[in-house]
C-alpha cells in the first residue's frame, strides 16, 4: 500500500490533452505540490563494529504547508552487531497543514566484543526536520 502512495505522489510524465506535464496528485485526487524524496543515514562505530540507521521520507508541500509525508527505518550492521530494538519512526512535531514536519527514527543496537559474555549496547536516533519548500535539516542525532 505504501508504494501505491508513492506511486500516487510521483510526478508524472504524461502529457495531459493540452500538452501540459501532470502535476503530483495526493491519493483522494487533490494537487500535492511539489513532492520530494530523501534518505538519511545516522552511523556510529568503525569496523567490525559499524552500525547504521537509515531513514527515508517522501513529502510533499504546497502554499507554504506539508501536503504528505511517508517515512521508513531500517537499520544495517556489520556481523558482530545486531538490532535489539526497532527500528522505530514517528512524527514527533507538524504535518500536513503545518509550515514543516518533524520526524524521528531510533533502534537500539548490540554488538559482541571479544570477551564471549560481553556485548556493548548503543541506540542511534536522528530527528529531521521537513520543510514544504524541499528542505531538510537534522535536529537532534544520538
Amino acid at each position: 500500500m505504501a508504494a501505491a502512495l508513492v506511486a500516487a505522489l510521483a510526478w508524472s510524465a504524461a502529457a495531459s490533452a493540452a500538452g501540459g506535464i501532470v502535476g503530483p496528485k495526493q491519493v483522494d485526487g487533490s494537487p500535492a505540490g511539489a513532492c520530494w524524496g530523501k534518505e538519511l543515514e545516522r552511523s556510529k562505530g568503525l569496523w567490525p563494529y559499524r552500525h547504521r540507521l537509515f531513514l527515508y521520507t517522501v513529502w510533499c508541500g504546497s502554499a507554504g504547508k506539508i501536503s504528505y509525508r511517508s517515512s521508513t527505518v531500517r537499520t544495517h550492521h556489520d556481523s558482530i552487531c545486531w538490532t535489539e530494538t526497532g527500528p522505530y519512526v514517528a512524527k514527533t512535531a507538524g504535518g500536513a497543514g503545518y509550515g514543516f514536519v518533524e520526524v524521528q527514527a531510533w533502534a537500539g543496537v548490540a554488538c559482541h566484543s571479544s570477551l564471549y559474555f560481553v556485548s556493548f549496547h548503543d541506540t542511534l536516533m536522528m530527528r529531521v526536520r521537513y520543510y514544504p519548500n524541499g528542505v531538510y535539516e537534522t535536529v537532534a542525532y544520538s
